[in-house]
């Protein structure tokens, strides 16, 4: 469900329902970390949404229905932050989606049914965004699905219907953050937003229901890839993105994931005219001037051994 590699070098791994694990450098077996009832400094659910690491080094856990899990490198232990629905500073929803830099040591925080919070990790406490219909430039849902800082320190929220939306202002002290929307009229695929990672030239990668799609934040223009790229597929999966140290960025879907350098499928503004790819019944068996590589995950592991002998880097 989720993946950081942290300044440590170390790889977390957060799972649907295993909990979370954790490889050490030189280690040749992953620490596993689940919740268990009796004891208050475990994980706080066996099921991981989101991983984060902070300027100080803090790895955060977004759990799905149990909230938010700090990391304790002292004790090996957690620090953990749930909805209190008679504490209005408390987190509001216990599935968090994503975690961003707020700056001032604060964190963003998304959830799936909560909106967006911004967390003091001093204090411990939140405040909370919310979507209101009649507030049409205020968040566009309560359903975040990613959360994205880019290089220029703008915010980016994916959502569950309503599209990608970008915060405008940051909130003050008695007045809520700004967003502008941008949806399926303004050139997305789908209003629905999986994940989003930025690539090298400041462009924005965004899974969907329907492909993949590049946003230009430059120029608000979109490029649409679908399975006519060579996708693995058009549809998507919550959290699963992941843009390695050389600029590749990783994308996962229903029947696979797809792997490509964002620069090889980008030419003068346009997508390449050789970036026409196979058939996903084909997987890797594609065209040689392809840019773009998809593992179908009908496919045993063997048959792609391209993709299986790449380390994460």
């Amino acid at each position: 469900m989720a993946l950081l590699n942290d300044s440590q070098g170390r790889l977390w791994v957060g799972t649907k329902s295993g909990g979370l694990d954790r490889l050490d450098p030189g280690a040749q077996a992953f620490r596993n970390y689940r919740h268990n009832a009796a004891d208050p400094q475990s994980l706080a659910a066996n099921g991981i949404m989101s991983l984060y690491e902070d300027e100080a080094g803090s790895i955060w856990v977004g759990t799905f229905a149990a909230g938010l899990s700090r990391y304790d490198a002292e004790s090996d232990g957690f620090e953990s932050f749930h909805n209190d629905p008679d504490d209005p500073t408390s987190l509001t929803s216990d599935r968090v989606t994503g975690m961003a830099k707020a700056g001032d040591g604060l964190l963003w925080v998304s959830t799936d049914g909560g909106g967006l919070n911004l967390l003091d990790p001093t204090r411990g406490t939140f405040r909370s965004f919310r979507h209101h219909p009649e507030n049409h430039s205020g968040l566009p849902s309560d359903t975040l699905l990613a959360l994205h800082r880019d290089a220029e320190g703008t915010l980016w929220v994916g959502t569950h219907g309503a599209g990608l939306a970008k915060m405008e202002t940051l909130p003050g002290s008695t007045t809520e953050p700004t967003f502008r929307t941008f949806g399926e009229h303004d050139g997305l695929p789908n209003a629905v937003v999986y994940a989003i990672r930025s690539d090298r030239a400041g462009g924005l990668w965004l899974s969907t229901n329907k492909g993949l799609a590049r946003f230009d934040p430059a120029t608000e223009s979109t490029m649409a890839f679908d399975e006519s790229h060579g996708l693995h597929g058009n549809e998507f999966n919550f959290g699963a993105a992941y843009a390695s140290s050389s600029g590749e960025l990783f994308f996962g879907g229903v029947n696979g994931y797809d792997a490509f350098y964002p620069e090889a499928l980008i030419q003068d503004g346009g997508i390449r005219a050789e970036a026409a790819l196979y058939a996903v019944e084909k997987p890797l068996q594609r065209n040689p001037q392809s840019r773009m590589r998809s593992a179908n995950s009908n496919q045993p592991r063997a048959s792609i051994p391209a993709l299986a002998s790449r380390s994460i880097d």
